[in-house]
């Protein structure tokens, strides 16, 4: 398993917590982020490299560390909730 990271210097930010019918935001004055793509590599046999799956992104990881000011609580509908796209050109003018 390869992983590459990001680290975002201290900038200001938002991070938005979802579970079943509650979301939360919560403003970041002050926070430092890592972000890290955690890649799938498959051990593969010289003799069968060529019918192998490639290696292929398995999650990111993120450490953060910082402070808050603000926390905001919505209760039902998600106001942050994609919505859906009905085709590709709708989503590249939204």
């Amino acid at each position: 398993m390869a992983a590459t990271k990001t680290e975002f210097p201290t900038t200001e930010g938002v991070l938005l917590l979802r579970q079943g019918d509650k979301t939360m935001a919560v403003h970041l004055t002050q926070v430092t982020a890592i972000l890290e793509a955690v890649i799938l590599e498959h051990d593969i046999p010289l003799a069968a490299m060529w019918n192998s799956e490639p290696s292929s992104l398995d999650h990111y990881a993120v450490e953060a560390h910082g402070k808050a000011d603000r926390i905001y609580m919505w209760m039902g509908t998600d106001p942050f909730a994609k919505r859906e796209i009905r085709n590709h050109v709708e989503g590249i003018e939204a």
